[in-house]
């Protein structure tokens, strides 16, 4: 779904929804948003206590379901490429197959290689819809040399999760197959371009299995198309309202999925499966002659007979509607968004790039003024963000939107209308263009190419012609043109986009429809007027962040742990950890963590902490208010973000090595000087209210308030508040939670971990944090994360989706397990690859099945087995009766040695893949006692992959499906 609308509400998914309501406890990814979220974080708290991931900025060059950002830091691609060798990095083949290889400096020895057929949905005719995306799923069930057992266990062999059919998507006008390889030695790389050769020549259409394969298409189908009153739907038949692409939707039809044969399979396979409308392209660490001898090995006999040429087609974007109000029953917040389409390629110059990069100087900036007068809407007007995409290959879509509260919509075209005028007619100033600019040339100083980064850069150039260039290229041309670039150059960049009459949407709840049409929208955007200038925070004068602390800041011990790890004690209660990384050059993470979160603190406590996080960032540190603070931190390229989970609370940022004692010194003041602006409380109370009254008017109401009930047992930090309750909150209740639970040293671990030597990081937390007051954080007897008490089945209608959502969750006391946190990964993945293969690829009766175990924090007593599915109604008792029957039977041996060891190898694959971010790194070393993990295991590989004893699987497996386990079933239908 493009930006336009991918964010007009809260997506309420049978997908989000299943998986949201029930949070695992596991380890989380914390890479942070470093170029738009650096230190406010707005979540729903009122709705839900457990903190949102945060995510790097995505870039795919996909079209169908994804967005485009136009962040040249990790997409935009500038040179021609040669059909012969090019400079040391980048080698080009023409024959037998246009071949790619680009050599990546990453120092995490991986590599990306990718298959690319120019063949989707568009290229299907009548009688052909959805064969393009069967053809793609009949890759993986089996090819001439590699038949389906085969050609799995060769996956696995590579390190390979395959059963989520994560390695390929098809597109409207694509199919790609990616092989992603965490280390790629010789061997790896050339089974992978044979198994990549195998799906391009001599993938099976067996009748059989290709029958087989009818209902799983089938429930994906349900799964991801949305019924025709749902929001999503309409707008993408606005979206591509008299385009080729409205007849020709990448999964198919029920009907033409049902109908398919492998005869037919086959033949649109032959049309489209040919080397003129392919490429092969590999990223990494990679041997270029050796990939040209196996591309000559494996491709040299594809043949071009009977070629069909794939022909382009775009939205016809004259025909999507001036303005549209959409409501939607299961959405209880609204968007309104300003939209601009434009017919043009992706540019193919430096001189295009470089423009692009001033349109996203200027978007940010309008962006951020906005943001900057959201609290003074009290909580009527949230979240403003821009995003774009590219719709077809020369359509791009650029949009400007807010979240809305109920019956603010005037305001809210007010302030976005009104900013839209302001910056038309003044433009953005030179000081404003100033601060962007440090912060972009910070982050273009600090990203480097990874194998991921150049392959996806190749990809596009295969798909849409944007030309190759490294990213240190492009920094060496762009950064003396940048930092020449004028207000004035950014302004006529500006106008160009911005000045058509944007088109106006709305989508909320079901009732917005009985308030406002399209002409409402018009006029509101008609009458806005632009919005009076508002006093700018100069970064460049900002008040100085010296620290003035009283306590010596003794340290007291030191100790080494494996992995280079060194410790430092410190005489206020504070433990330190550094690890020297070179994953991130001149970039260094921390995270900050205290043992307790919700489950230390009392139920009126938690209520307030489930507030405190979003109304403390949002009130800033100092002179700077939340919107300015987090401007600075941009143009500074830092990052700093508080969070407070069930088991644990703190802080993680990071930035630059260079400015690791400025970092040190915020730190300092977020745990001693921070403080709930009344203001910015008030807005934040008010949007929390208006979201909970809104969702009580939901159909997704009934389904939250039984989880809150069975599965949570209404535990304050993790069921919806209630309206009575938010009221009662004061500013000062923030502020006192403050004081007692986050303020001073508390029981904090702080793990230092980058590009930056042990004596430095030492003496800049001498300086620092080891000054901090020591402050106890109570005494408060932790809590258990909440499970259910007795068995239960639960079913609640009205989800809006074609496909019933199930979880099924088995509880045992912790006790009565023998498995820690490293055995419970391969517990995980033996069960979804039973479940995987058992109930989806042999009977079809699901698209999507996952199961996950939590139970693995210190302070936790029962351990949850949950297995969360998507079906047909007519088939959730089944599935539901299926879970079980796997489960026993697998209970009942211990997995094969070969099978263990190709877990291992995928869990080797995600270690190393997530320790590639210093993040990661940083947070798994503070989390440690959290887990009850020993500080020495977290950089110990082999501790973490050895493999279980052969009994322990089966017997925890055991105890889940034993009589003795509590089990509930909870089931959200149509």
């Amino acid at each position: 779904m493009p930006p336009f609308y991918a964010e007009s509400a809260n997506e309420s998914s049978l997908q989000l929804q299943a998986s949201t309501a029930l949070p695992c406890r596991r380890i989380r990814e914390p890479r942070v948003n470093r170029q738009e979220k650096r230190l406010t974080q707005h979540t729903n708290s009122a709705q839900r206590a457990m903190p949102s991931t945060n995510l790097i900025r995505a870039v795919s060059s996909r079209i169908h379901g994804r967005s485009v950002f136009l962040s040249l830091l990790s997409l935009i691609a500038l040179f021609p490429v040669s059909a012969a060798r090019g400079n040391d990095d980048l080698t080009t083949l023409d024959s037998p197959l246009r071949t790619i290889i680009w050599q990546s400096p990453d120092k995490s020895g991986s590599a990306e290689l990718s298959l690319v057929v120019m063949a989707g949905s568009l290229q299907e005719n009548d009688n052909q819809l959805g064969y393009a995306h069967f053809v793609e799923h009949m890759a993986f069930n089996g090819t001439r040399d590699y038949p389906q057992e085969q050609l799995q266990q060769a996956l696995q062999a590579l390190g390979l999760d395959v059963g989520r059919h994560a390695n390929a998507y098809t597109d409207f006008d694509s199919t790609v197959y990616t092989i992603r390889l965490d280390q790629a030695d010789d061997a790896k790389v050339a089974q992978s371009i044979e198994l990549l050769a195998q799906w391009a020549q001599h993938v099976e259409f067996d009748p059989e299995m290709v029958a087989d394969e009818i209902p799983v298409i089938t429930e994906e189908w349900r799964l991801t198309q949305p019924l025709e009153k749902n929001w999503h739907h309409r707008v993408r038949a606005l979206l591509e309202n008299g385009s080729l692409h409205a007849e020709r939707k990448p999964i198919g039809t029920p009907e033409s999925i049902e109908e398919v044969t492998a005869d037919k399979l086959q033949a649109f396979y032959r049309r489209w499966y040919r080397p003129a409308n392919a490429a092969l392209v590999i990223g990494g660490n990679v041997d270029p002659e050796q990939v040209e001898s196996l591309v000559a090995e494996h491709f040299s006999d594809w043949t071009e007979a009977d070629t069909a040429r794939p022909e382009v087609h775009d939205l016809d974007i004259q025909k999507i509607p001036e303005a549209f109000v959409i409501g939607d029953e299961q959405l209880f917040q609204s968007r309104l968004t300003l939209s601009w389409f434009d017919d043009q390629p992706a540019p193919r110059t430096r001189e295009g790039a470089l423009e692009q990069t001033m349109a996203e100087a200027a978007m940010d900036i309008v962006r951020d003024r906005i943001q900057q007068r959201l609290v003074s809407t009290q909580g009527a007007v949230n979240d403003a963000r821009w995003e774009a995409s590219r719709e077809s290959p020369n359509v791009s879509h650029l949009t400007l939107s807010v979240r809305l509260a109920t019956d603010a919509v005037e305001q809210g075209m007010a302030l976005l209308g009104g900013e839209w005028k302001r910056v038309l007619r003044d433009g953005i100033t030179p000081s404003e263009l100033d601060k962007w600019r440090r912060g972009y040339l910070r982050d273009l100083e600090q990203f480097q190419d990874t194998p991921e980064a150049v392959t996806e850069r190749a990809v596009s150039h295969v798909l849409y012609g944007t030309p190759m260039i490294t990213h240190d290229a492009w920094r060496e041309w762009a950064t003396p043109r940048l930092a020449a670039l004028s207000a004035d150059a950014v302004n006529a960049q500006l106008e160009e986009l911005l000045s058509d009459e944007p088109r106006v949407a709305l989508i909320g709840p079901a009732d917005i429809e009985e308030k406002y049409d399209a002409e409402d929208l018009l006029r509101l955007l008609q009458a806005a007027e632009p919005v009076p200038d508002k006093t700018e925070v100069d970064s460049a004068d900002a008040s100085p962040w010296s620290i003035h602390p009283t306590s010596p800041g003794k340290l007291v011990a030191t100790r080494q742990h494996a992995g280079k790890v060194t410790e430092w004690l410190f005489d206020n209660g504070l433990s330190v950890l550094h690890h020297h990384s070179d994953r991130e050059p001149g970039q260094v993470a921390y995270a900050l963590l205290g043992e307790g979160g919700f489950n230390r603190l009392s139920p009126e406590e938690s209520i307030h902490a489930r507030l405190a996080v979003e109304t403390l960032g949002g009130s800033g540190l100092r002179d700077h208010d939340g919107p300015s603070m987090n401007e600075w931190l941009t143009s500074e390229g830092l990052y700093m973000q508080p969070s407070f989970g069930f088991f644990e609370r703190g802080i993680v940022g990071g930035g630059g090595v260079d400015a690791l004692d400025l970092q040190m010194q915020l730190l300092y003041i977020a745990l001693s000087e921070a403080k709930a602006d009344p203001d910015t409380w008030k807005h934040f109370q008010t949007s929390n209210i208006d979201i909970i009254r809104q969702l009580s008017q939901s159909p997704q109401s009934e389904w939250i308030d039984t989880l809150s009930e069975h599965a949570f047992q209404n535990d304050a930090a993790l069921r919806s508040l209630t309206v009575a309750e938010i009221e009662s909150i004061s500013s000062e209740d923030i502020n006192t939670l403050y004081r007692k639970h986050l303020a001073g040293a508390q029981n904090y671990r702080l793990a230092i971990v980058g590009d930056i030597d042990a004596e430095a990081a030492l003496e800049s937390v001498k300086a620092t944090v080891a000054r901090l007051p020591a402050n106890e954080p109570g005494t408060t007897p932790p809590r258990t994360f909440p499970s259910e008490r007795q068995d239960g089945r639960f079913v609640v209608a009205g989800n809006g989706e074609r496909a019933t959502a199930g979880i099924v969750r088995m509880n045992v006391p912790r006790s009565s397990l023998d498995l820690d946190y490293d055995d419970g990964v391969f517990l995980t993945k033996w069960i979804n690859e039973a479940l995987f293969g058992d109930i989806r690829e042999q009977q079809g009766l699901v698209y999507r099945i996952q199961a996950s175990i939590d139970g693995y924090y210190k302070d936790q007593d029962v351990s949850v087995l949950v297995v969360e599915f998507a079906s047909d109604p007519d088939n959730a008792d089944k599935v539901v009766s299926e879970i079980d029957r796997v489960l026993a039977e697998l209970s009942s041996h211990a997995p094969e040695p070969h099978r263990l060891e190709a877990l291992r190898q995928q869990v080797i694959g995600e270690i190393t893949k997530n320790h590639e971010s210093i993040d990661t790194q940083a947070y798994e070393l503070a989390l440690a006692p959290v887990l009850d993990r020993p500080t020495d295991h977290v950089f110990d590989l082999e501790a973490r992959v050895s493999l279980p004893e052969p009994g322990i699987l089966p017997d925890a497996l055991a105890a889940f499906t034993a009589d003795s386990a509590v089990r509930s079933v909870y089931l959200w239908t149509p």
